[in-house]
């Protein structure tokens, strides 16, 4: 075939679309930022998160100098480069067919989603203002103390001038999600009327999401399985403000010609990072699963 038919706008909106109707972590990061992303190491400038400081006014009526809003800390190095190569029988055919790129990218959107959402949720158990302790003996979570857990959360969140018109979520693995239910059984009942990726419902003024990517670890730190004996879910609360995520606008795709074999290859890379600029503003809720 001729590469010149090839039109990578077309792979990359379907990817970034269908990532976007998988991800929970990132859907609930801050996203306006300023910059350029070409490479890794670019460094782009987080939007919107400060505000002019309120000050009396002197009787004299001379007030201070403006102050600048844009607070440097709230620079975002790019630091995530991630390619996609593949191949297919013929490009132009699959091109024709709307249905057929959105079979082939709908895999591999799941696996860009489930990849963003642990590096979110990393970076969000590392760099928590709080953590609340819901695994050492005697303070396993359970649907008796979980409510009292969250409670102790929002507090914290509260204190730092969030307001109840601010977004707070609770993110919780499937597993702490069952406990959650038993404590208040009205949760998850409903529809999804915010139209949100693992939405579950409202709970003490915060939304609540259930997400399969939040960390799961053994007492050192180290990943095991969802359901072993003993393992820590690092559930997350937070606002919408806590976490900033930026990423290219648009997937790079090139088609190529395979060398070995037969078909024609499609690649592309995509460039992402996160930070977070509001820790006082985000607490890890460490669990281990009591027994009921």
């Amino acid at each position: 075939m001729s590469f010149a038919n090839f039109k990578p706008e077309v792979w990359s909106t379907q990817l970034l679309m269908d990532r976007d109707q998988r991800v929970v972590g990132v859907q609930n990061c801050w996203r306006l930022f300023e910059g350029s992303i070409n490479r890794t190491g670019d460094r782009v400038r987080i939007q919107g998160l400060c505000g002019a400081t309120i000050k009396d006014l002197p009787s004299n009526g001379i007030i201070d100098d403006p102050e600048g809003i844009e607070d440097e800390s709230l620079e975002l190095v790019i630091d995530q480069k991630k390619y996609i190569n593949f191949k297919v029988d013929d490009i132009d055919r699959i091109q024709s067919n709307a249905d057929m790129i959105k079979a082939i990218i709908g895999k591999t959107s799941n696996n860009l989603a489930v990849m963003q959402d642990k590096y979110i949720y990393g970076i969000a158990k590392d760099s928590a203002g709080k953590v609340i302790d819901a695994a050492s003996s005697g303070n396993e979570l359970s649907s008796k103390n979980i409510l009292s857990y969250l409670s102790d959360a929002l507090a914290f969140i509260r204190s730092s001038s969030v307001y109840d018109n601010s977004d707070i979520f609770f993110e919780v693995h499937p597993y702490v999600f069952s406990k959650l239910q038993l404590a208040f059984t009205m949760i998850g009942q409903g529809n999804n009327t915010v139209g949100k990726n693992g939405y579950r419902g409202p709970l003490f003024g915060c939304s609540v999401f259930e997400s399969n990517c939040i960390p799961v670890t053994d007492a050192e730190g180290n990943p095991v399985p969802a359901g072993t004996k003993g393992a820590i879910y690092h559930n997350i609360i937070r606002t919408g403000e806590a976490i900033a995520f930026a990423e290219q606008k648009s997937i790079d795709f090139k088609a190529y010609e395979v060398e070995k074999g037969f078909g024609e290859g499609v690649k592309g890379f995509t460039l992402y990072g996160a930070k977070v600029v509001k820790p006082q503003e985000l607490v890890c809720l460490k669990a281990v699963i009591a027994d009921e």
